[in-house]
């Protein structure tokens, strides 16, 4: 059995944020910004089905949960992509940025919908 808890912070992250169109540049990347991850894996070695046609081997456990203590200067987010989640033809969610204090990864539990149950 092997277990592993980590608890680190990547200080001085290389992020890329648009830029205004005035300035010619479509991206900027700065260097600066902090995000904490904290978490434990395991991994237990041991062989629970051995079959003539299937094996199972190991039983893997994994828990991760990294956070974005700041950005850059005075940046609230940083944009990871160029998506958007439409309905209707209207633009209703970035797919994906960072948020200053909140966790990395995907945020939020539920579609904004309207009384029929259709987003937006």
């Amino acid at each position: 059995m092997d277990v592993t808890y980590y608890n680190s912070t990547s200080d001085n992250q290389i992020l890329g944020t648009r830029t205004t169109p005035s300035s010619g540049a479509f991206l900027a990347y700065l260097n600066g910004g902090s995000i904490n991850s904290r978490g434990v894996e395991a991994i237990l070695n041991i062989q629970p089905v051995a079959g003539q046609n299937f094996k199972w081997s190991d039983l893997n456990f994994a828990k991760n949960k990294s956070t974005v203590k700041s950005l850059p200067g005075e940046l609230d987010r940083i944009e990871l992509s160029d998506a958007w989640v439409a309905a209707g033809g209207t633009n209703v969610a970035q797919a994906a940025a960072f948020l200053n204090g909140s966790l990395f990864g995907i945020n939020g539990t539920t579609w904004k919908t309207n009384s029929d149950g259709n987003c937006c």
